[in-house]
This record gives structure tokens, C-alpha cells and sequence, in this order.
């Protein structure tokens, strides 16, 4: 269901058009980033982007990611180093059978499960929070994975989004 999966620029961009783009749209008034994606983490250049956006004068930079990359905490570390102010996780599940079923990766829950704690522990101050995409396989869970979120992970925010008919969730919309 991920509406970025398949666009016909699936690819890194080079950092200095991004750098570019976040200069154009700083100089148009804007005063908050949010870096999404496809998963804007595996960018190999993502904790420079944020520090030069944050040397550029964004008072909050966000990135919304599946958290995979965040269960290491060396990575953790480097963005959160860059000015780095806000995580918005996609979990789609409160067990690892629901989630990684949905994004098509074994392990991931545990990979996001490890990048939140990473984030508690080393991001004192970043702001966490929580998208979930609800599908006809998790809706039936929603009460477990609001609980799961907010009693188990201690996230106190999070966003219950419904599918945008495009990239992977058109391709499979039935």
C-alpha cells in the first residue's frame, strides 16, 4: 500500500538538487522539512541533508520512515547529531506476523520495535510519533495497535491514515 512504491523517479536524488529544493522552499516562507519518501533513511547522504536544512534556518526537521534504518544505533546517532528533531515510524501491526506481512520484509517489526528504542534513548527531546495505514488486514486490530503504540512503546501520537489510491495501493487495491 506504500503510495511512493513504483513512481517513475524511484531512485536517489542527487543531495545537491535536494539541498537545492529545501534552499527554494525555505526562501518561500517555509519554516518545518519533513523528509518522506519512499523511505528517505536509506539515502546515503540523509544526515547531511538534515544539517544543512537545519544550517539553512528549518526550526524542525521530520522524517517519516518505515525505521528499519534506525535500529542501528550508529545511524541513530548521525542524524540525530544533524539536527534531526522529529520521527514519525510507520507500524502497521502490533505483532511482527501482521507487520511484516503488510511491508513485505521479515524482521522489520523487530527492526522498527529496536529503531524507536533507539530513539528514546539517544534522541532526548525528538518528538515520536506513529503512522499506521489501516487495510483490510489490520483494521480488525486497530484496538490492539493503538494500545500496542501508545501503552507498550509509550508514543503518545500517532496517525491513523487510510490508503491513497496510488503507487502499490492502486496496483493492489483489491
Amino acid at each position: 500500500f506504500c503510495l511512493d512504491k513504483g513512481r517513475p523517479d524511484d531512485f536517489h536524488r542527487k543531495t545537491e538538487d535536494i539541498i537545492s529544493e529545501i534552499k527554494s522552499a525555505f526562501d518561500e516562507g517555509n519554516s518545518k522539512l519533513i523528509i518522506s519518501g519512499g523511505d528517505p533513511t536509506i539515502h546515503p547522504d540523509l544526515a547531511n541533508i538534515i544539517r544543512e536544512a537545519k544550517k539553512i534556518g528549518y526550526k524542525k526537521v521530520q522524517t517519516i520512515t518505515n525505521g528499519r534504518m534506525f535500529a542501528s544505533k550508529k545511524f541513530t546517532e548521525s542524524v540525530i547529531n544533524a539536527g534531526l528533531d522529529e520521527v514519525t515510524f510507520s507500524i502497521h501491526g502490533s505483532d511482527s506476523f501482521t507487520h511484516d506481512s503488510l511491508v513485505r520484509v521479515n524482521g522489520a517489526f523487530s527492526q522498527i520495535i529496536s529503531g524507536i528504542r533507539n530513539i528514546s534513548q539517544l534522541g532526548k527531546g525528538t518528538i515520536l510519533n506513529t503512522d499506521t495505514c489501516i487495510n483490510k488486514v489490520n483494521y480488525k486490530q486497530l484496538p490492539e495497535i493503538v494500545k500496542f503504540i501508545v501503552e507498550t512503546l509509550g508514543i503518545m501520537e500517532l496517525n491513523l491514515m487510510s490508503i491513497v489510491p496510488q503507487g502499490n495501493a492502486w496496483k493492489y487495491k483489491e
